[in-house]
């Protein structure tokens, strides 16, 4: 699972190789010149990489709460989460501000305006639900664990199709807390989007699930391939042709196919790893070692050669495919060169500490 991970970090770089081709122009570094494939294939990306993601970090969540205990789980995630935030927070991205800013350089703005956060969004949700989780399942021996479990066998209960078809209604009522006062769509200190911390909790609150029932991590992992296909085909039938003549009626199930398709698809790559990637490689080890990495240095590396690539009035297929070969190679290489290599580096971009051997 933990190569899972590591590839979901790591098409990071490729959204942001494609941004810069992308005909929205909304990203930091923009060619003239567009092509209408790379935002399809961003909003496809969009769609399934995040949920996933999140999906995997409530397993992990509450794996390392289970063997390591409450005050051992919070050292962790201070180590591995909020240094690293720190560090790339006062070094790369303020550096990419610095460089890419459309006004004068300034400190201040660049700490109140949110600048600082970047690519960085997903800590900082990660850090609300690790400590969300913590209260809630502060101990693996008492109820609040045992309520987890009582759930996860209930939704083990399900039909596959049924909970598959049922679990976009939580993104919905998500969605309809904003009729009820909630600001879903305002950010909190410019840090924080309300709307994206609430949308990706039911993915990180599943993971928990997955990893308190064995028996749900399978059936999740190997639904059955006509299961998969029927909601493929539901999703991509609300996506692309609307029931009703009513805006709101299609908004909403416009977050419903996206939803299901999300789902549908997480469940699609557990099935993949689990059936490709699920034995010990030196090449998904790397790779693993190496996503953190290369996601925290990936932003600015592809602003700086995505500027080089509009200079050199590279084409946007050519462009994207150098950018991302390149990133991905430099973003490696300062791994493999530098960060493994020095502790102190290892520790504040990774969270990692070992000692040298003498």
């Amino acid at each position: 699972m933990d190569s899972m991970r590591s590839i979901l970090m790591m098409l990071g770089i490729l959204i942001h190789s494609s941004q810069v081709y992308n005909p929205n122009k909304s990203w930091l570094v923009t060619s003239d010149d567009t092509h209408p494939i790379f935002k399809i294939l961003i909003d496809n990306i969009i769609l399934f990489r995040m949920p996933t993601f999140f999906i995997i970090s409530g397993f992990f969540c509450l794996m390392i709460l289970s063997r390591k205990g409450l005050t051992s789980f919070l050292l962790n995630k201070c180590q591995r989460i909020l240094l690293p935030l720190f560090t790339t927070v006062f070094t790369l991205n303020l550096l990419q501000f610095y460089l890419f800013s459309q006004s004068e350089f300034s400190l201040i703005r660049y700490l109140s305006s949110g600048e600082w956060v970047s690519h960085l969004w997903f800590l900082l949700n990660l850090l609300f639900y690790f400590i969300l989780a913590a209260i809630l399942i502060p101990n693996t021996q008492k109820d609040s664990y045992n309520l987890v479990n009582r759930i996860a066998k209930l939704i083990c209960r399900t039909p596959t199709l049924i909970l598959l078809l049922t679990l976009p209604f939580l993104s919905i009522a998500i969605i309809a807390t904003n009729s009820l006062g909630v600001s879903l769509y305002s950010d909190l200190y410019n840090i924080i989007t309300i709307y994206k911390l609430l949308s990706y909790l039911p993915y990180f609150i599943f993971g928990i699930f997955l990893f308190s029932s064995k028996e749900l991590l399978h059936k999740f992992t190997l639904i059955d391939k006509t299961t998969l296909f029927f909601c493929l085909i539901i999703s991509v039938s609300l996506k692309f042709y609307p029931i009703l003549n009513n805006p709101s009626f299609n908004n909403i199930m416009q977050v419903y196919a996206d939803t299901l398709l999300a789902w549908t698809i997480a469940s699609c790559i557990f099935r993949f790893f689990y059936l490709f990637a699920n034995k010990r490689s030196k090449i998904w080890s790397q790779l693993s070692n190496a996503s953190y990495t290369v996601y925290l240095f990936h932003h600015l590396i592809v602003a700086l050669i995505g500027s080089l690539a509009i200079k050199l009035n590279l084409a946007p297929i050519t462009g994207m495919f150098f950018l991302l070969t390149a990133t991905l190679f430099i973003t490696i290489i300062i791994h493999n060169k530098i960060i493994s290599k020095q502790p102190l580096f290892n520790l504040l971009f990774n969270g990692k500490y070992k000692k040298q051997r003498i």
